[in-house]
């Protein structure tokens, strides 16, 4: 029997939409599902636990049991083996391959970029009084990124690492601020309770994850998903869809900085002659 991952790749194109939603979801957090109940996983996913074990019956398990055991067998054997093939010769070898596999898996998120959602997004923050960027876990160490390359425009940042702090500043934020929330999974306790005070004070959400269409996106106000549309690309490298996550930031940020126009340059460019001045080299010289 194929593994799960190549099973629902096979399967995908004759999966209902529910169906989809459970294929993107499985395939991007594997060890997530292990931990949850087929009631649990038919939450995240905002299907009905009918839905999940029929999909699991499409795949050629006995029910949702059987799935699990077919899952928790192909994280084992991908402990086991090498991660990329034992045919690489070199150094060079491995390095070209992580390179290449990288690069496939970037070129297939093309194809789940959403325009209008990307367009709302730089409006929100174009226009936001303050900008507040938060995460979980590594989600934060990707929020941190998107922090330092828009604090350089002006615009008015905020970031913290701590949960309690993180409360703490969505509760003090208003109708006029944006929120940036980075939920890599989309599924996090912590995240959905920040969600729900941001709500309260009536914040707009920009929410950025990488997995389609989960509950995650539909409780953010403007939802942007990078993934690779094909399954089996999300095998092997493990950080793939970090890059993914920077490409997409690192899009907003010159989105915004043509929006400010002249604002956004003239604080870019006093960033960056005190960047320079800060340097060891620019020191020297100046001696």
């Amino acid at each position: 029997m194929n593994s799960c991952v190549q099973s629902i790749s096979q399967h995908y194109n004759s999966f209902s939409y529910s169906e989809k939603l459970l294929a993107d979801y499985v395939t991007g957090n594997i060890e997530g599902v292990l931990h949850l109940s087929i009631r649990g996983l038919a939450e995240v996913c905002g299907v009905s636990a009918t839905t999940v074990f029929n999909f699991t019956k499409k795949l050629g398990y006995q029910g949702y049991s059987d799935f699990k055991i077919g899952l928790a067998s192909e994280m084992t054997n991908r402990a086991q083996q090498p991660i990329l093939s034992a045919e690489l010769q070199s150094d060079r070898e491995l390095y070209a391959e992580i390179v290449r596999t990288n690069a496939l898996y970037l070129n297939e998120t093309i194809s789940s970029f959403n325009s209008s959602e990307f367009d709302a997004a730089v409006d929100a923050l174009s226009k936001a009084e303050r900008i507040v960027f938060l995460g979980m876990g590594t989600s934060n160490i990707l929020a941190l990124e998107a922090y330092e390359l828009f604090v350089r425009t002006g615009c008015s940042c905020i970031h913290v690492s701590d949960y309690l702090l993180q409360m703490i500043h969505a509760n003090l934020l208003t109708k006029n601020d944006v929120a940036v929330v980075v939920a890599q999974s989309g599924l996090n306790k912590d995240v959905y309770e920040i969600l729900e005070l941001l709500k309260k004070q009536n914040v707009t959400i920009i929410g950025i994850n990488n997995v389609a269409k989960t509950p995650f996106s539909k409780v953010v106000h403007i939802s942007l998903s990078s993934f690779a549309a094909n399954p089996q690309i999300k095998n092997g490298v493990r950080i793939n869809h970090k890059l993914s996550f920077l490409c997409l930031i690192e899009a907003l940020y010159y989105a915004v900085t043509m929006r400010l126009g002249d604002k956004a340059k003239s604080a870019i460019k006093k960033t960056d002659k005190l960047i320079q001045e800060r340097s060891l080299n620019y020191y020297k010289n100046t001696k």
